[in-house]
């Protein structure tokens, strides 16, 4: 499993680097290697690049920081499998989260027509997946 460095998160995310080690030290994601002592970066994996990526759409949509990073991490462990290997070669999944009731959400195969709550978010967790593999692959130089 291929690790990256908090320079990698900033080059893919466009954040600074107060921000994710705010949310790192709250405890909102975590690194895949922990640091170990002062002076030693952490490592992350690209399913945690993908929780800070969807973790931060959740929440400009409203929901709470803790409950996005939740979801976030559900959504990673469920469809993680089908995007281990190569991201660009899987079909597109999506989820669609009642803000109303976030415990409420379905996930779908292809773009989903209709979701029957009053408020729903849908996320395109392909796309998402597909511009950090991009993004990744770029600063790897493939």
């Amino acid at each position: 499993m291929a690790l990256y460095k908090m320079k990698d998160l900033i080059a893919v995310t466009g954040w600074t680097r107060k921000k994710l080690s705010q949310w790192l030290q709250q405890g909102i994601v975590k690194a895949e290697v922990p640091p170990k002592r002062a002076g030693v970066a952490a490592e992350f994996s690209f399913n945690n690049i993908i929780q800070f990526i969807l973790t931060d759409k959740l929440v400009n949509a409203g929901l709470s920081v803790r409950k996005a990073s939740e979801l976030a991490e559900k959504f990673i462990g469920s469809i993680h499998e089908a995007y281990s290997e190569n991201p660009h070669v899987v079909g597109e999944y999506w989820v669609a989260i009642d803000l109303e009731n976030s415990e409420n959400y379905i996930y779908f195969e292809s773009q989903p027509d209709m979701y029957n709550q009053d408020i729903t978010l849908v996320l395109r967790l392909h796309k998402i997946y597909i511009e950090v593999a991009d993004k990744i692959s770029a600063l790897e130089g493939k």
